[in-house]
């Protein structure tokens, strides 16, 4: 590393502490939605104190000489669905829960579900350096060093655990700008269910690993990746929250419908929509999810339908549940079925109105926005003087929705534009 390179390090570092602190003031003030580290949560704030790191995956953990002080765990109070915070040394973290040691050497335990964020004591200064890349957007150099971590002798092993994950990250973000990097994304995620099978983050993984597939082209092999985890979660097993499982099979059944086996698809989002509806929850954020989950995946005949091609069928069904839609996510998921039927019709600029809306005013998911994006593209070179503005559309999906399952289809239109 050069030596710009380490004074940049230094000085982010430190920038770093000061926003660790003031993160903290506000998390510590904050009512979560999520009941769950296992829903893909990505680190919150940076290190505290030199050498710290704060990251949502751990593994079983033992005394090391990077461990110069007390952990501090994030975790929702049942009753009252705000944020607590403990602090103490991280002995366990398993699928089972989390245990830790306070300065009384009292012993605590938490459900793994129920933790939130985990700010380590102390991790290799590779994993610090990784969170300043990462934050820059550096993913080629931020994969470097939380690999270097992950295999540092020196760290405990719930760091190890927790630098591969971010790796695994990492590299899908990298995979935007050099999708050959989902593929890499995979076998890192494997490496971590070989070393790390038990880790509270094992179904996270399980989960980015689905979704690496599916950004690599493979949307089989993402269906079976999603549908292997509803099943493992759907029964209440430890260390797989309701909520993530429930839209396990959602994705599940979105995957199938761009698999060569479509058929499964409507198996799944019905599955998906029991999962959703069965959950009891004292969170409104949760609640909230279960609900726009349920509505969505309550739209397995209308998404059945145009996945065959009744794009006449497909347009009715899903004018149907535009009419019946009560959360924002079920509106914005009947207008994207209901523009992609119109367009599969012909009647491009009905199409267009229904897609611009989803690219422009959903807020609730980006693989819709990419993919209503992608439709505008598709639906604007077949129009008059529509060349550019196609390719307009179909760049922005490139440049912002990379690691959406519209992006590979983008790069080929663009190719030929």
């Amino acid at each position: 590393m050069s030596q710009l390179n380490s004074n940049r390090l230094a000085s982010n570092r430190q920038a770093q502490r000061t926003r660790a602190d003031h993160a903290m003031g506000l998390l510590n003030r904050a009512t979560l939605s999520v009941g769950a580290a296992a829903l893909g949560l990505a680190p919150i704030v940076a290190a505290a104190g030199t050498t710290a790191a704060v990251t949502t995956v751990a593994a079983t953990a033992h005394p090391a000489a990077q461990v110069a002080q007390a952990d501090k765990i994030f975790s929702i109070d049942k009753k009252t669905g705000k944020v607590k915070a403990s602090s103490g040394v991280v002995t366990e973290a398993d699928m089972g829960g989390i245990k830790f040691t306070d300065r009384a050497d009292k012993s605590s335990n938490l459900k793994a579900t129920a933790v939130v964020l985990i700010q380590w004591g102390g991790v290799p200064s590779s994993f610090s350096d990784a969170e300043t890349y990462a934050a820059r957007g550096e993913w080629e150099s931020a994969v470097t060093n939380f690999q270097s971590a992950a295999t540092d002798l020196d760290a405990r092993p719930c760091v190890l655990a927790a630098a591969r994950v971010r790796s695994i990250e990492s590299m899908i973000e990298w995979g935007a700008s050099d999708p050959a990097r989902f593929a890499d994304a995979i076998s890192e995620a494997d490496k971590f269910l070989a070393d790390h099978g038990t880790d509270w983050a094992m179904p996270k993984v399980r989960s980015l690993k689905a979704r690496a597939s599916w950004l690599s082209g493979d949307a089989a092999a993402a269906r079976d990746g999603y549908k292997g985890l509803f099943e493992a979660g759907k029964d209440g097993a430890d260390g797989y929250s309701p909520i993530m499982v429930a839209e396990a099979a959602l994705a599940a059944g979105e995957a199938a419908l761009s698999s060569p086996e479509t058929s499964t698809a409507r198996e799944l989002f019905d599955a998906a929509a029991n999962a959703f509806s069965a959950i009891d929850s004292s969170d409104d954020g949760i609640r909230a999810r279960a609900t726009a989950g349920e509505e969505v995946a309550r739209m397995a005949s209308a998404k059945s339908l145009l996945a065959k091609g009744d794009h006449g069928g497909a347009a009715s069904a899903f004018e149907s549940a535009l009419s019946g839609a009560k959360t924002s996510a079920g509106k914005a998921a009947a207008k994207l079925g209901l523009g992609l039927s119109l367009l599969g019709k012909g009647e491009v600029q009905a199409a267009q109105i229904e897609l611009g809306w989803v690219a422009g005013l959903d807020h609730t998911s980006a693989d819709r926005r990419a993919a209503a994006l992608l439709g505008l593209g598709q639906a604007l070179m077949g129009a008059d003087g529509g060349a550019t503005l196609a390719k307009a559309s179909l760049q922005r999906v490139k440049a912002e929705y990379g690691t959406t399952p519209s992006a590979a289809k983008a790069i080929e239109l663009l190719s030929g534009l």
